[in-house]
């Protein structure tokens, strides 16, 4: 349970609004939210449009005067009742002022709060107040405070509270009452482990230029008078009638600049709280990120080292079994440089269930260096390729991973929920992954068949598929497959360069006899060479060796020797119809020239078919 005060030294800021509007954004979260109207003097959040009793019920004032009628703190249960924004799905409960009777107003006069505290006990009342809070699984507790100097507002911004939100107009009346309030909750209390978190919020400003920087002059002023170093949350004025009406706009119009200001505040406040896990990463994320600026000297934002240690400390206690907070933890310990607590702290998520796709990669890279610790490492990445929101960079680390630690894994890539979320131009990297080494061609296959299911509607789409299995299945010599989906593209594309020039090997393997006829087709829809890379100037010289041009032959093969050492990257060889690295593609070309020059080899996945 965490309790969060809203305090405002004088009225007309929207505190009780601004409460009202966090509660509303952390039901939306899921979380079980008391509210509690603790404006004794003037109270109003049951005014509020909540689904709510009709009956007048007990409250604040009640709990209070009944103890002091009986000296024995009551249970709660008769002074909260069960309420909703919407619906009764909803974990909203509200602790009112009071039974708002005729008689209201006695019974708050008759409490002497000097006396409660001095010979009645009432400290311990409140704590015992709280505690029974704390039994009732509550997440968040919310008090709207009194405004001004009063014993009650210092129940609530000192003894009650984890944090208080302090909402103010910067102004000079706002400026002197709060710096008494401030200073009086930073003092430690003996009977307190620490002193409230302080949010610091200016409301109702004007959303206008501040061209001669008033706004910013006062609130320098604010920070150097009230000791605070970070930026304040704003919650500007918002023109509207319908906070006549007291609607709750994070409700009936969360996609307003008014609910997103309100939304700001309750992430500061859910970042505060380490209970809060939603809250807890965020504060990881935000801190990471701020080490990471701080490397290149753009962050100026001061946080006390011994600060977030102990923060983190802190998150980690609460979420000692979340893998994902304690990975978060350990990754900005690791960026502060405390490498060994970083390590033990990945220990630890990973032995609880880690999700995270890149450090379990890390981590499976590592443990795949030894041989005692492969079968762990082969476990990371088949978690990782089973994974959804996995990005195309991780799985085919994964699976480089496990083209050498258990292939086998490889022949239900098909079915990896990983693959789920890959589009088209993602699937077809990785199927040229697969298609470096030919032990893998019939992993790719898989691949390849289930993106052409995906996409065979898309008719565009469903093409390129085929002609990449086209590519595929001579790969794999499975030449007579070849030639016929060969010629059904053929039917829907006819003369096309490249699957003519494809139809026209896979013949050759079928027959072993390379035909004229079907390289001429080839070369009767010849595209524009400068615009075409290193394969196709490589697949050119082939048709002209193929068609007894030697000089043609050996012009194209230039080119192609030309373009690979001016472009060196990876490109797909018909040599070998693989997709290999550009020494490998050179030397594919270095063994074709020796073939146009005479010697006779052939092309390997012709000439091994003849085995």
């Amino acid at each position: 349970m965490y309790v969060v005060t809203f305090y405002s030294f004088k009225g007309g800021v929207g505190r009780s609004m601004a409460l009202m509007n966090c509660a509303a954004k952390l039901v939306q979260e899921k979380k079980s939210v008391l509210v509690v109207d603790f404006d004794l003097e003037a109270p109003g959040l049951d005014t509020f449009k909540l689904n709510k009793p009709r009956r007048k019920l007990k409250g604040v004032v009640d709990y209070i005067t009944d103890y002091l009628n009986h000296d024995i703190a009551p249970e709660i249960k008769p002074y909260i009742y069960a309420s909703s924004f919407k619906d009764d799905s909803e974990r909203l409960w509200f602790m009112p002022a009071g039974r708002r009777d005729a008689d209201y107003h006695k019974r708050l006069n008759s409490i002497n709060w000097r006396t409660l505290y001095e010979k009645r006990d009432g400290y311990f009342l409140f704590e015992n107040l709280k505690a029974q809070w704390a039994e009732s699984n509550l997440d968040y507790v919310l008090i709207d405070s009194r405004t001004g100097h009063t014993d009650i507002s210092s129940i609530c911004t000192r003894q009650l509270p984890n944090a208080v939100v302090i909402l103010f107009f910067p102004n000079e009346q706002n400026l002197l009452g709060l710096a008494p309030v401030v200073k009086r909750i930073r003092e430690q209390d003996m009977r307190q482990e620490s002193h409230p978190q302080l949010h610091f919020v200016t409301s109702n400003i004007p959303d206008i230029d501040d061209e001669h920087s008033i706004l910013a002059k006062r609130l320098d002023e604010f920070r150097k008078k009230l000791n605070y170093n970070q930026a304040e949350l704003r919650i500007h004025h918002y023109p509207s009638l319908s906070l006549l009406n007291q609607e709750i706009f994070s409700v009936t119009r969360p996609n307003s600049r008014l609910a997103a200001e309100y939304g700001n505040l309750v992430k500061e406040i859910q970042m505060a709280n380490s209970q809060d896990r939603a809250g807890a990463l965020n504060y990881l994320q935000e801190a990471d990120w701020e080490e990471t600026l701080k490397r290149v000297h753009i962050y100026r934002k001061e946080r006390s080292a011994y600060d977030t240690d102990e923060k983190i400390r802190e998150i980690i206690t609460y979420h000692n079994k979340d893998a994902e907070v304690v990975e978060r933890a350990a990754t900005l310990l690791e960026r502060r440089g405390r490498v060994e607590e970083a390590k033990q702290l990945l220990e630890q998520a990973f032995s609880i269930g880690l999700t995270n796709p890149t450090l379990l990669l890390r981590k499976a890279h590592k443990d795949a260096q030894r041989e005692e610790a492969k079968e762990q490492a082969k476990k990371f990445a088949i978690k990782v390729v089973r994974m959804k929101g996995v990005s195309l960079h991780e799985l085919v680390e994964a699976v480089r991973l496990l083209k050498d630690l258990s292939p086998e894994t490889l022949n239900s890539i098909d079915s990896w929920k990983s693959i789920d979320e890959l589009g088209s131009g993602e699937l077809h990297t990785l199927s040229e992954f697969l298609s470096y080494e030919r032990r893998f061609l019939d992993k790719a296959e898989k691949l390849i068949r289930r993106a052409g299911r995906r996409f065979k509607e898309d008719e565009e789409k469903f093409i390129l598929w085929e002609r990449i299995h086209l590519v595929n299945l001579i790969g794999q010599r499975k030449f007579d497959k070849a030639v016929q989906l060969a010629e059904n593209i053929l039917i829907k594309v006819p003369l096309n360069k490249a699957v003519a020039f494809h139809l026209a090997m896979a013949r050759w393997g079928l027959s072993q006899n390379a035909s004229i006829d079907d390289f001429e087709n080839v070369v009767a829809c010849e595209p524009n060479e400068l615009r075409l890379g290193a394969n196709f100037l490589q697949c050119m010289s082939l048709v002209y060796w193929v068609l007894g041009d030697k000089k043609q032959s050996l012009d194209w093969l230039r080119k192609a020797e030309q373009r690979i050492k001016n472009v060196p990257l990876n490109n797909f060889s018909f040599w070998t119809y693989l997709h290999s690295q550009s020494k490998d593609f050179q030397r594919d070309l270095e063994a074709q020239k020796s073939m146009i020059n005479g010697k006779n080899i052939l092309p390997q996945i012709i000439a091994s078919s003849e085995q």
